[in-house]
C-alpha cells in the first residue's frame, strides 16, 4: 500500500493526494531547554541535559536515511525541536553531517527559541548552504526572553539574515488564554515588521487528552484561527462523510476540534517517524504505541500504515501526517 491511492476518507497533508514520495524525521535530541515557560508541555521539557553522545547521533541518523532510501523514498524532511536542539553541544557538526552526506532529496527545518546569537546563526547557515530548502520556526516567548524591545530586535535582525540567504524564517508563538492580549500585541508589532507569524492555542492533557486549554473564549478562538488564515492556500486538507474541508494551516483544524482519528489508517511510523533524546524511535509525538526501536541500535522501520489507538491527535506534526478512513486500490 502506498500513497498514490483514491480516498475517500483521509486527512493530512496535501501531498496525500500527490505522487511524492516524502519521509519525515521529527527529532528531539535533548529535552533540555534555557526557558521554562508556563505552558509548555513537561514531557517536553526538562532541567537537565539528556542528549545521546555525538558518533550515535551521527551514525544513528545516516542509517535512518539509508534505511527511507531502501524503502524507496527520495524526499527526506528533516524536523529538530526539543527543548531547545541548538543548545545540544554537537549539533552544528551532527547538521555538517546530513548536509555533506546529501543521498537525496533533503530539507532541514528547525523549531528553535532562537537564543543562540547571531554569529552562531551565520555558521549555521553557511553549515546548511547547499540543502535544497530549509526553514526556521523561532519561537517567541514573551515570558522567557527578558527585555522585551531588545528580544523583538534580535527576531527581526536575524530574521532578516536569514531572508539574505533566501530561507525561510517565520515566528510561532502560543497565545495561552492568560497572556493572550500581550502576545496579540507582539503578534501585531513582528508583522509590521513584515516577519512571518502563526499563531498557537495551548493545548494540555485534559480526560487523558490532548486538547485546547478550556479558558479560551469564542473571540480568543476566532482571532487565532483569522490570524493564520490563507484563502489561497491549503496545507491540511480532511475529507470526511464526503465534505472536504482545506485548511491554510494544521492549528486551525486542532482549533476547531478536527483531531479525532482513533480507528484510521496512519503513516506515522510509515512515512515519518519521531526520535525522542533517549534514541527511540515512535509513530508521533503523542501516539500511545509501542516504540519502533531506537537510534543507536538496528531497527525495522512500518512498511505500511497502522491503525491509530490514540483518544486525539494533539500534535500539529503527529496531524500532518496522512490518514485513511476508507480507500480504494487504483
Amino acid at each position: 500500500m502506498d500513497l498514490r491511492k483514491i480516498y475517500d476518507e483521509y486527512a493530512g497533508e496535501v501531498n496525500i493526494l500527490q505522487k511524492s514520495k516524502l519521509f519525515c524525521i521529527y527529532w528531539s535530541p535533548d529535552f533540555f531547554c534555557n526557558y521554562s515557560c508556563s505552558y509548555c508541555w513537561p514531557a517536553s521539557h526538562s532541567s537537565k541535559r539528556t542528549h545521546l553522545p555525538s558518533e550515535v547521533l551521527i551514525a544513528g541518523l545516516s542509517k535512518l536515511k539509508t534505511k527511507i532510501i531502501e524503502m524507496g523514498y527520495d524526499d527526506i524532511r528533516l524536523v529538530f525541536a526539543g527543548g531547545e536542539p541548538t543548545l545540544v553541544p554537537c549539533f552544528l557538526e551532527l547538521i555538517e553531517s546530513y548536509c555533506n552526506e546529501i543521498k537525496t532529496r533533503q530539507t532541514l527545518s528547525i523549531n528553535t527559541n532562537l537564543s543562540q546569537g547571531k554569529k552562531w546563526w551565520n555558521k549555521f547557515l553557511e553549515a546548511t548552504k547547499d540543502l535544497e530548502s530549509l526553514s526556521i520556526n523561532a519561537s517567541w516567548h514573551r515570558e522567557s526572553v527578558g527585555d522585551i524591545k531588545i528580544a523583538r530586535e534580535k527576531f527581526i535582525e536575524i530574521g532578516k539574515i536569514f531572508k539574505s540567504y533566501k530561507r525561510d524564517f517565520r515566528i510561532t508563538m502560543v497565545l495561552p488564554p492568560s497572556q493572550f492580549d500581550d502576545i496579540y500585541s507582539d503578534a501585531l508589532f513582528f508583522r509590521k515588521n513584515k516577519m512571518m507569524v502563526l499563531t498557537r492555542v495551548e493545548r494540555k492533557f485534559i480526560d487523558k487528552k490532548m486538547d485546547m486549554h478550556p479558558d479560551y473564549t469564542q473571540d480568543m478562538i476566532e482571532s487565532i484561527i483569522d490570524w493564520n488564515q490563507h484563502p489561497d492556500i491549503e496545507l491540511f486538507v480532511h475529507k470526511e462523510n464526503g465534505i472536504l474541508a482545506g485548511y491554510s494551516d494544521v492549528e486551525q483544524a486542532i482549533a476547531l476540534g478536527k483531531t479525532d482519528y482513533n480507528g484510521w489508517l496512519c503513516y506515522g511510523g510509515a512515512s515519518s517517524v519521531v526520535i525522542q533524546p533517549n534514541g527511540d524511535i515512535l509513530r508521533g509525538h503523542t501516539c500511545i504505541d509501542k516504540r519502533i526501536g531506537n537510534i543507536a541500535n538496528d531497527f525495522t522501520l512500518n512498511p505500511e500504515p497502522q491503525k491509530c489507538i490514540t483518544k486525539r491527535c494533539g500534535c500539529s506534526a503527529d496531524m500532518n501526517r496522512p490518514k485513511i478512513k476508507s480507500y480504494l486500490e487504483v
